[in-house]
């Protein structure tokens, strides 16, 4: 063996060796010194500051993923008694081949407790989108291409409380593999059409709207007649020449309202990522990078400033134009949970808490501790 190979082996080694050793700690830093303890549970007691009687004041659900082909329920007015499985998962779904299913996405609650679940398909890097009603057995209503957990092929998925129909923003290209969806097509399905995995109901939309609706969850403004959608940029168009098209869309992005019916649409306001009140009279809405919160009344075209009181994070429903059902942080005085089976490379998150909030008053109040951020969540009025 000659000097060089020798050295090219000794480098080989240390390299491994480095690489080894870095792969350790990094997993040794992603965990958490210690497991969750509390982990999709009504708080013991209602934290200081907080309002008990808050969640008997409005009638909504939320659904959540609890493990794989299962998904959890929770009425917020009876709160206190805890997740129970939805009906169409008492026991964990599974698919032709008895292996339970993952559920990467869940559409917000129908008033009727169905929900439009988006899971992977069989085939290569194939998704589907299927309903889960609680006295039916599952149904498949579309399948495309893209893997959900990779692909990223659609947004989170509307449905409009009457059960009608479902709306959603796909990637312009499908075949794009890999890359996060920014923008892309408004779709919209009728399920009473039985025919409609041939023949899909889409709305007849101005051209711009094609490819440059905002990756947001669309919002149902009533039973599945008016549709919010947030579209990119001035006139509908991204800018292609921005450093950070994300933050370049929202800047500039403005929300329209579409009715399906008459098949008009109009402009309501500059913003993005709309949720509609379960009383149509207002939605709340983000503007800007930094996703600043406002409350726009429908009639008047006012908006004011909501502040981020409470841990305010990710809104799941806007009830009576003043409850607003939130995932965010968790009350200062519960203890500091951390997520557990982390990515080596990001590590572990602080696990996060349902709250429901009055705007009016800024009362709080924590219905679950210990969610895991990863976790698809949804919620909806319950009419």
């Amino acid at each position: 063996m000659n000097v060089g190979s020798q050295g090219l082996q000794r480098f080989n080694l240390r390299r491994a060796v480095c690489s080894s050793l870095t792969l350790t700690l990094a997993a040794c830093a992603s965990e958490p010194k210690h497991a969750p303890t509390r982990i999709l549970a009504v708080p013991q007691k209602t934290w200081p500051d907080e309002n008990e009687t808050l969640a008997s004041r409005v009638r909504a659900h939320v659904a959540i993923s609890l493990e794989r082909g299962v998904i959890g329920l929770l009425e917020v007015a009876q709160y206190s008694s805890g997740l129970r499985r939805h009906p169409s998962t008492v026991e964990p779904w599974t698919d032709r081949q008895g292996r339970t299913r993952a559920i990467w996405g869940i559409s917000n609650p129908n008033r009727y407790g169905a929900l439009a679940v988006l899971t992977s398909a069989e085939g290569d890097r194939r998704h589907a989108i299927w309903l889960l009603e609680p006295r039916a057995a599952p149904r498949q209503i579309l399948e495309g291409v893209g893997e959900p957990l990779w692909d990223h092929p659609m947004s989170p998925i509307a449905f409009s409380s009457s059960g009608r129909r479902i709306a959603f923003i796909t990637k312009s290209d499908p075949l794009i593999r890999y890359r996060p969806l920014i923008t892309g097509k408004l779709n919209i399905y009728d399920l009473t059409d039985t025919s409609v995995t041939a023949h899909p109901y889409r709305s007849h939309l101005p051209t711009f709207f094609d490819d440059s609706v905002v990756n947001s969850r669309p919002a149902w403004l009533d039973d599945g007649r008016r549709l919010l959608v947030a579209v990119a940029g001035p006139n509908g168009q991204a800018s292609s020449s921005a450093r950070d098209p994300n933050a370049s869309i929202h800047s500039h992005a403005e929300i329209r309202l579409i009715d399906l019916e008459n098949r008009t649409e109009e402009s309501i306001c500059a913003g993005h990522s709309p949720v509609a009140s379960s009383d149509g009279k207002s939605l709340l809405l983000m503007r800007g990078n930094q996703n600043a919160l406002y409350q726009f009344d429908l009639q008047s075209r006012q908006h004011r400033v909501i502040n981020r009181y409470h841990g305010l994070g990710t809104v799941l429903a806007f009830l009576d134009s003043r409850y607003v059902l939130y995932v965010g942080s968790p009350n200062p005085a519960a203890p500091v949970e951390q997520t557990s089976n982390n990515s080596p490379l990001v590590g572990p998150k602080n696990m996060r808490a349902l709250k429901i909030q009055d705007i009016w008053t800024s009362e709080v109040l924590t219905l679950l501790e210990g969610i895991d951020p990863r976790r698809s969540i949804s919620a909806a009025s319950m009419l």
